[in-house]
């Protein structure tokens, strides 16, 4: 019995058991939805998940660094809006376009660190400062709809290999060379060490100003990845992209065992929490549930399982 109940336990702190929960999931979605299953509808699913992947990536090595980017959600809109507003169907702006995003992303994560780590101010209230900030800088270019994405960027965004499109394909492709590079990268391990015990790892030698101001770049990064792939997945960039990407990105993390104090968790778990909380709304929509209910059911789904995840975390310490 104790030996089943440390397997148990394990799987949750090694982030396996949201794997279990999403295998449970599409198969009950499967077996109560025609529809579910279909071809075009795990098309649709695969599409929509790497913008929540992307942003919980970032999330993942601001967390495992100890600490936590709120502004993630206004980069992924300015992102959206600036690569739609600028390219405006015109394919070499769209490119510049997104190269002004990825340098606006390094200065926005180097901002964020300046906060933290010169000025000491909580991880936090940082960001949230930071998200206020670009969230008027974005109103303030556009308070709708903008521009629009090039064609032919569009065709290729959407063109796949069966019912695995190319941003998904993409997507998988990052997430394999992210994976490579935590087990095999010295500063990914530096990442862990300052979030486990800043203290220790100063002692170490290991100094925890610059691993925080790389993680907190690269989770910009990865933000402004997902505001990419979202715009080019809708056509055109909005301020509403990306409403909500903060919240989900950490029920996702939190979903895959990973420890919000920093220092402890795996990347498959994390992934898995973003591919749960999406399929939760997809398979939400395929059973016929009103959008009415989803948000409630959505929310108490996320709430049971995140109860669950941290009550067994704490009983693997």
């Amino acid at each position: 019995m104790n030996d089943l109940k440390t397997k148990i336990i394990k799987s949750f702190s090694n982030g396996l058991a949201v794997w279990i929960i999403i295998a449970l999931l599409t198969i009950t979605a499967s077996l109560t939805s025609k529809d579910f299953a279909t071809l075009g509808n795990v098309n649709n699913y695969l599409g929509q998940t790497p913008f929540l992947i992307m942003g919980t990536c970032g999330m993942f090595l601001a967390v495992i660094a100890g600490q936590i980017d709120l502004s993630i959600a206004a980069l992924a809109k300015i992102t959206s809006v600036l690569v739609s507003g600028i390219g405006n169907g015109d394919e070499n702006k769209f490119w510049l376009a997104v190269l002004l995003c990825y340098a606006i992303g390094i200065g926005v994560g180097l901002f964020n660190s300046f906060l933290i780590v010169k000025l000491k101010v909580p991880a936090f209230v940082a960001t949230l400062g930071t998200y206020s900030i670009l969230e008027g800088l974005v109103l303030a270019y556009t308070n709708r709809g903008i521009g629009s994405i090039p064609g032919n960027v569009i065709v290729k965004f959407y063109d796949g290999v069966g019912p695995f499109p190319v941003s998904f394909i993409v997507v998988i492709v990052i997430l394999a060379l992210l994976g490579l590079w935590l087990k095999k990268s010295r500063l990914a391990l530096r990442l862990f060490a300052v979030g486990g015990d800043p203290e220790v790892a100063r002692r170490s030698g290991v100094a925890s100003g610059p691993v925080i101001t790389a993680s907190m770049v690269l989770c910009s990064l990865f933000a402004v990845s997902a505001g990419i792939i979202q715009v080019c997945r809708a056509g055109v960039g909005t301020p509403t992209t990306g409403n909500g990407l903060e919240l989900a990105a950490i029920t996702a993390v939190v979903l895959g065992g990973v420890s919000l104090m920093g220092g402890r968790g795996r990347l498959v778990g994390a992934i898995g929490g973003a591919i749960l909380i999406t399929l939760i709304d997809n398979s939400l929509n395929m059973i016929g549930v009103s959008q009415y209910s989803q948000g409630l059911l959505r929310g108490a789904v996320i709430v049971a399982a995140i109860a669950v995840f941290v009550s067994k975390r704490q009983q693997s310490t």
